[in-house]
């Protein structure tokens, strides 16, 4: 039976109650380009943490400096965390359209490789069907795991996560919000998390 992940971040006027969320994890909002932190992480993340759930964070990339984005994002992460949650952790690239500061495959080849290679841990990495295709030729981009937005019935192209909808009611959450199936169980689930 496929498990819904919530993803969430400042835009959403929500309240989460950690211990009555009925999903096993959660993804947050970290930081957008190279100057803007999602207020909502530092709590959020802590109180999942504490309630033994599972954590991601993930960056929204724009077309600012690669190096200020992943600076920004991870200092943001481990100030809410410490290094030692590292390896509880799932963190993610939100590679999308933005037609205000967009990200070029370049610099989101730079900001991947740079997690990588700071971390020891490859980003999952968020695109559209229209953005996956434009990628594939992209040996960084398509190193990473698919976390693929498409609203619908099916999925178009080979995910580890799906973000199916962005209206899905979860117990714990008192709006709702955007979610993704993993499909699995709650014990890959872990032990992919934590890759």
């Amino acid at each position: 039976m496929p498990i819904t992940i919530p993803d969430v971040s400042h835009y959403e006027k929500i309240t989460i109650d950690p211990a009555a969320l009925a999903s096993p994890a959660l993804i947050n909002k970290v930081s957008q380009g190279g100057s803007f932190v999602d207020q909502t992480w530092h709590n959020r993340s802590r109180n999942i943490l504490e309630h033994k759930k599972l954590i991601g964070g993930y960056l929204f990339a724009t077309g600012d400096r690669p190096s200020d984005q992943v600076t920004l994002f991870l200092t943001t992460v481990m100030g809410a965390l410490g290094h030692t949650s590292l390896p509880q952790l799932k963190l993610a690239v939100d590679y999308e359209p933005n037609p205000e500061n967009q990200c070029s495959q370049r610099q989101a080849e730079q900001i991947v490789s740079a997690i990588t290679l700071a971390t020891g841990k490859k980003p999952l990495l968020y695109m559209d069907y229209s953005m996956w295709q434009g990628a594939v030729h992209s040996s960084v981009l398509m190193s990473c795991d698919l976390w693929l937005a498409e609203y619908g019935p099916v999925a178009k192209a080979p995910y580890k996560l799906w973000q199916y909808t962005d209206s899905a009611s979860i117990k714990g959450i008192n709006v709702p919000c955007d979610a993704s199936l993993w499909q699995g169980s709650l014990v890959s689930l872990t032990r992919w998390w934590k890759t």
